[in-house]
């Protein structure tokens, strides 16, 4: 009887235990998360898992916008995570881990559209423009990496010189408007202007070719 009281005894601290280290790590946050996964990954997921949970229906509608259908933004959002859990051992926090996931989900959606030779009217967006330094993270397959590199040379092909000047600097090195401004040799509203008309350019050659 003694034994068995013993038993139930432990077995109930032991799940107080458990609820107490959960209600912890719901408390951490993100970057205090970051951190705990690159210290307990692969061995241990709770601070993963709390990852996920804070921004799955994030990612979600994030991949939604570009996707346009409910099932393959789903997949996306788990490829997204799949990416997440193996860099982030090598995740340095140069920006917010919701800013990070945002760069991996949407260029994963292009490469997605691109890989459907769809239409990008959202190739580019104003308020989520991609880093397409991250883009290696996010191609699935070697075929489809070779496709997209082959797709972006033909288009920077046909852009006018400043414009391919302008467009490589802010989107492929993420070089800063004074930078950009001090290389094409003007103010930093005519550098401003240029990557604009950099970006509608390039949308319109990409429409044009492979739309």
């Amino acid at each position: 009887m003694a034994n068995a009281l013993n038993l139930q005894s432990s077995k109930l601290n032991g799940e107080a235990m458990v609820s107490m280290h959960a209600e912890q790590i719901r408390k951490l946050s993100d970057e205090e998360l970051v951190q705990q996964c690159q210290e307990d990954l692969p061995l241990q997921q709770e601070a993963f898992t709390e990852l996920f949970k804070r921004y799955q229906r994030y990612a979600y509608q994030v991949a939604l916008r570009y996707i346009k259908n409910r099932e393959d933004a789903q997949d996306i959002v788990q490829e997204a995570f799949i990416r997440v859990y193996f860099h982030l051992p090598k995740f340095r926090g140069d920006s917010s881990f919701k800013t990070w996931l945002t760069r991996i989900v949407i260029n994963l959606s292009l490469t997605y559209r691109l890989a459907q030779n769809r239409k990008a009217r959202f190739l580019l967006n104003a308020e989520h423009e991609p880093d397409f330094q991250l883009i290696e993270q996010s191609l699935v397959s070697p075929v489809q990496e070779q496709q997209f590199w082959t797709i972006l040379g033909k288009i920077l092909r046909r852009m006018r010189h400043e414009y391919r000047k302008a467009f490589i600097l802010r989107y492929f090195k993420n070089r800063p408007l004074i930078y950009i401004a001090h290389k094409l040799r003007t103010t930093l509203n005519g550098a401003k202007m240029k990557i604009s008309r950099a970006k509608s350019q390039f949308l319109a050659i990409f429409q044009r070719l492979f739309g």
